[in-house]
This record gives structure tokens, C-alpha cells and sequence, in this order.
């Protein structure tokens, strides 16, 4: 009966993570030469500000930055946003 019982809780906890979702992502580690090629833009940046901030489980630090220089395919020098995981 004991056997049972186990059995029936392990085919619970399969069930329902087969119904939770599943994020996945599969990263590349590239050398400096090869990001700067594989770039539609470069740009030089300055940090102006970072904070961090919770989106519910994640923390994510803030930068705002402000171009210095750049070069390429749609390159701006205004001031951008971006959040890090």
C-alpha cells in the first residue's frame, strides 16, 4: 500500500511539471573579435546611473547611459536604458 501511495505522488509531480512552462535559452560564448564582427553597431558608452530593481523573483540592475561614440548600422548617441538580469 506504501509502494502505492509513493507511485501515486511521483506520477502527480510528473504531471504537473509537464504542464508548467519551460524556458530555456542556449548561449555562445564569443571572443572580442568575434562580437565586434558578428555587431550591426558599436557603441562607446558612459554610465550615468544604475539601481537595482525586483520584478517579481528577479533582480535587475538599471544602467542609463549616455553615448560617447559610435559606429555602424543604426549607431545613436542619444542616452539608453538597459536592464541586466
Amino acid at each position: 500500500m506504501r509502494a502505492l501511495a509513493i507511485f501515486v505522488v511521483c506520477i502527480g509531480v510528473v504531471c504537473i511539471g509537464t504542464l508548467a512552462p519551460v524556458k530555456a535559452t542556449t548561449l555562445r560564448q564569443l571572443s572580442l573579435d568575434e562580437m565586434a564582427e558578428r555587431s550591426t553597431s558599436i557603441i562607446r558608452a558612459r554610465v550615468l546611473s544604475a539601481r537595482a530593481i525586483q520584478r517579481g523573483g528577479d533582480i535587475y540592475t538599471v544602467y542609463r547611459v549616455a553615448a560617447v561614440a559610435s559606429s555602424g548600422v543604426g549607431a545613436s548617441t542619444t542616452a539608453a536604458i538597459s536592464c541586466v538580469p
